[in-house]
This record gives structure tokens, C-alpha cells and sequence, in this order.
């Protein structure tokens, strides 16, 4: 949750400035709504939080750790950008390699998609840490979130192993 800086309330992720396009707030709210999330989130939130431990536990200062408090800023946006940047290129070589004999755009393709695998790998249990400790519907959005961005990753660990 982010805070309203003139009025201090707490604000959902699909208001928070500073632009709101329509289609986010649509996409926001349509998610937030879904209380079915919540039998979800619930369990494998209780879940994180017996396994991080109390706050001077040693679990905990590895949750710290794979957080990004070390970093001064949360180590998933960071880590987000491999597999963002790397499937995106592996989506341009693909195209780029259709009709064409050109085995180096499909070697290249491939590579970029291992290097994304091996990024998600990093992002997921960071964006998992993330989550653990967001309340309120944007705890929704971030259990869709990492649904969604777990299901894309399958698809490309099976890409993967076709290719």
C-alpha cells in the first residue's frame, strides 16, 4: 500500500499517482474484486510469516536479505528486468528468424530465453518475499500478479525444453 501524502490514508495500487489511466483502474479494480484470491493469499501468506520467523530471528535476516534492505530499495523491481528485457528479446528474434535460414537469430532466441529463466529465478523468490508482507486488496493484486507471472514462466521453461 502507498500512503496519501496530503490526507496520510492508505491508498490501493490502482490509485496512486501520478496517472491513473482509465485501463489501470479498470484492470486494478476487476482484480481487487476477486475475493476468491483471498483463499489463496491467506495460507501461503500465514505460511511466509512462520517461515521468516520472528524479527530477530535468523530466517528473518534472510528475508532481509533476499528483500534488498541491504540494497535500500526492494531487490524484485530490480531483478524483474532479466527476464522482462531478455523474453522481450527472445520474442524479437523469434519473429525476426521466421522465413529465415539464419541459425544465429534462432541460437540467439534460445539464449535469450535461458538468460530469462535463470533471471526469474532470482525475481520469483524476490517478488515472493515482496508480497509477503502486503495487506489489504493490493495483496490480491500482487498473489494475481505473481500468478500470471508464474504461469508465463512455465510457458517458457516448456519453450524451452521444445526448443
Amino acid at each position: 500500500m502507498s500512503t496519501n501524502l496530503t490526507s496520510g490514508e492508505q491508498q490501493s495500487w490502482v490509485d496512486t499517482p501520478p496517472i491513473n489511466p482509465p485501463i489501470r483502474h479498470f484492470f486494478g479494480e476487476l482484480v481487487e474484486n476477486q475475493s476468491w484470491l483471498e483463499t489463496l493469499a491467506t495460507p501461503f501468506q500465514n505460511w511466509l510469516h512462520a517461515l521468516y520467523g520472528k524479527q530477530d530471528g535468523p530466517a528473518y535476516k534472510v528475508k532481509d536479505a533476499i528483500d534488498g534492505t541491504w540494497l535500500g530499495h526492494p531487490l524484485h523491481p530490480v531483478l524483474v528486468t532479466i527476464p522482462l528485457g531478455a523474453w522481450t528479446c527472445t520474442t524479437v528474434l523469434d519473429l525476426f528468424s521466421l522465413g529465415s535460414e539464419d541459425a544465429a537469430l534462432e541460437r540467439g532466441a534460445d539464449a535469450t530465453l535461458w538468460i530469462g529463466l535463470v533471471g526469474a529465478l532470482g525475481a520469483i523468490p524476490t517478488g515472493v518475499t515482496q508480497w509477503s508482507d502486503i495487506d489489504g486488496p493490493d495483496r490480491r493484486v500482487g498473489l494475481f500478479h505473481g500468478l500470471l507471472n508464474g504461469g508465463i514462466t512455465m510457458l517458457n521453461i516448456t519453450s524451452g525444453i521444445l526448443r
